[in-house]
């Protein structure tokens, strides 16, 4: 069998388990996004009609992303300089599925500027803006993080020994973060249950609403309070949990 897949019934038989070492991290693939022929050959310097499987990222069921940006924010995504849309390519060989599936390292690319038309399809790659890395799952994590969308699932949130069920808040991003929002909808906090300070006031630097720094976050008789009286008229809030958010009110 040659290691370059021309023979697709390889690919075929062996899809899904691509799809699922992928899937372990929210990593998804799509017939639609595998991209074969010339064209392709030609843009990423491949032989023998090598196609590349574009991957995404699902933020939560039903909602997944092909198209990617830079995120200031994250400093693992250096790798891309790029102020353009990017996508990630897997090569789809007999040798680089193989290594992906049995937990190696498998061979990626990084087109740093792309086109798509309105269904999501590539129209255009720049050939000389296309990276090719070596890397793991995880290296695709960081190129592909997920995204907060608001209000799309609950969650219970826990202040001390007390337990408020079904909060409104955002999917999980990969540090296991959700966001919250107030019920005004003016500023907004992060749970995480897993970290010993799983409470962390959003500042918005691009807006006056959301909470001023410097603040405090004080647990006590299972309440949760932000304490922003450092500053210049600044206040001590207790933060209320409902279904449909959170209520801060002034103490």
């Amino acid at each position: 069998m040659s290691e370059n897949i021309g023979n697709w019934e390889y690919v075929g038989k062996n899809f899904d388990a691509f799809q699922a070492a992928l899937g372990a991290r929210d990593i998804v693939t799509i017939p639609d996004q595998v991209y074969r022929g010339p064209g392709v050959e030609k843009v990423f310097g491949t032989n023998n009609d090598v196609a590349q499987a574009r991957l995404g990222r699902r933020h939560f069921k039903g909602h997944e992303d092909f198209k990617f940006n830079l995120n200031p924010d994250n400093d693992i995504i250096r790798i891309v300089q790029s102020p353009h849309d990017y996508a990630v390519f897997v090569p789809l060989t007999v040798e680089n599925m193989k290594n992906l599936t049995e937990g190696g390292q498998f061979q990626y690319s990084v087109a740093r500027y792309i086109e798509e038309d309105k269904k999501g399809q590539l129209t255009a790659i720049d050939p000389e803006r296309i990276e090719r890395y070596e890397g793991e799952p995880e290296d695709l994590v960081a190129l592909m993080p997920k995204k907060r969308i608001p209000h799309v699932t609950s969650v219970d949130v826990q202040v001390g020994s007390s337990v408020t069920r079904n909060v409104n808040a955002s999917n999980t991003d990969d540090r296991g973060d959700t966001q919250i929002y107030s019920l005004k909808g003016i500023s907004s906090l992060m749970y995480n249950p897993s970290s010993e300070s799983p409470f962390t006031p959003v500042f918005y630097g691009w807006a006056s609403n959301g909470w001023k720094e410097p603040v405090s976050v004080v647990i006590k008789d299972d309440q949760l309070f932000f304490d922003e009286r450092k500053q210049p008229e600044g206040k001590l809030w207790l933060i209320r949990f409902e279904e449909r958010g959170y209520d801060p009110i002034p103490q």
